[in-house]
């Protein structure tokens, strides 16, 4: 397997880090708190950054420092160096880690879509700024999405491009006539009619390629996208709010289709992730507000917050009355017997077999990342 890391880092004895579950599967789980990045179980100190991303195999993390800079350290936390050779600071979510390799793809603000495996080399689109990436499914190219030259910036059209990893020119995929692209997956893709952040905002037809047919609509995030095989469970509905008309939906990604699930009369459902084998389904529930937006709303709101389970087709849907409320992002953990989850500014988890629940790490926790 290709390394990105000097040869004297390859030597990290890896074979300790993350948690162990009771199969005896072994956790790789990052969180921020405090605007620093740590790693669950790791004695080495935090790293001041956010937007920690794993590697396929838990044995590298990716992040981002408070300046930009993309950094990788090892599984364990330890010997954090940066990536040398990009041209400028990195957004969150322009860079990703192919699913079968330790190689990241990067989209540096300054333009350019960039591999780093032994250094940091371009790929393509030299110069020019990519929106936004995704890595095919067996790791062999990358799609990007870029703006065509314009003399219209309103009416100006993005292109979805796909690249091979070993090089090659670019071979063009699609055009989105005045309108961006913003990539979901390889394969999905949110069309923004011209560029605009407040259509965007409400919510934007999520577009299956190669069809070019319409799935649902959405909120541009990929954390309300769930994959198994070729079904991916969603949020889906209209409006910035997420308080108002958002509801889950199992899309077949074959068939182009999409099935809106039940739910009690006054709720909406938020954060769904689908367990490792497709098989049952975690996600959020909680009450529609529609009164007017303030922070005192949205903290009565986010208090009606709770995490449910069910089975994978969405049938026999329950409260986990033991999470608590204030629940936001459940996660699976890769044996699929633990539920995590945020609450009240700390890291939980639920284990599905017996019931309990167990706080992990507490100090204003924003986000976590889970290897799969």
């Amino acid at each position: 397997m290709r390394r990105w890391l000097p040869a004297a880092l390859l030597t990290l004895l890896l074979a300790g880090c993350g948690s162990t579950s009771k199969s005896g599967t072994v956790v790789h789980l990052a969180y921020v708190a405090g605007a620093r990045v740590h790693v669950l179980g790791s004695r080495a100190q935090p790293l001041a950054g956010s937007d920690p991303v794993w590697s396929q195999d838990g044995r590298w993390l990716a992040l981002l420092t408070p300046r930009g800079a993309l950094e990788i350290e090892g599984g364990d936390g330890t010997s954090p160096q940066p990536v040398q050779g990009l041209s400028g600071p990195v957004a969150p979510g322009d860079f990703a880690w192919s699913p079968t390799a330790d190689m990241l793809a990067v989209a540096p603000e300054q333009g350019g879509l960039w591999l780093v495996s032994g250094g940091a080399r371009q790929l393509a689109a030299a110069g020019t700024r990519v929106w936004s990436l995704a890595w095919s499914p067996g790791g062999h190219s990358v799609a990007y999405a870029v703006t065509q030259p314009y003399t219209d910036v309103v009416k100006r059209s993005d292109a979805l491009y796909t690249v091979p990893i070993t090089g090659g020119a670019p071979k063009r995929q699609y055009v989105a006539n005045q309108a961006g692209i913003e990539l979901a997956t390889w394969n999905l893709l949110w069309l923004d009619p011209l560029h605009s952040s407040s259509i965007a905002a409400d919510g934007l037809g999520l577009v299956q390629l190669p069809s070019g047919r319409v799935l649902t609509t959405t909120l541009v995030r990929r954390d309300w996208l769930s994959f198994s095989g070729k079904r991916v469970l969603l949020v889906t509905g209209q409006g910035r709010e997420p308080m108002t008309d958002k509801a889950l939906a199992i899309c077949d990604l074959a068939s182009v289709s999409c099935q809106r699930l039940p739910q009690p009369p006054g709720s909406v459902s938020l954060d769904p992730a689908w367990s490792p084998d497709g098989k049952r389904m975690a996600f959020v529930r909680a009450a529609v507000d529609t009164g007017p937006v303030s922070g005192a709303a949205a903290a009565a709101w986010n208090a009606t917050r709770t995490l449910w389970l069910a089975a994978g087709d969405g049938s026999g849907a329950h409260e986990v009355t033991a999470a608590g409320r204030g629940v936001s992002g459940p996660q699976w953990s890769p044996d699929g017997r633990q539920v995590y989850y945020l609450r009240d500014g700390a890291l939980w988890t639920y284990d599905v077999g017996t019931g309990k629940v167990s706080q992990l790490a507490s100090g204003g926790v924003s986000s976590f990342a889970l290897a799969r």
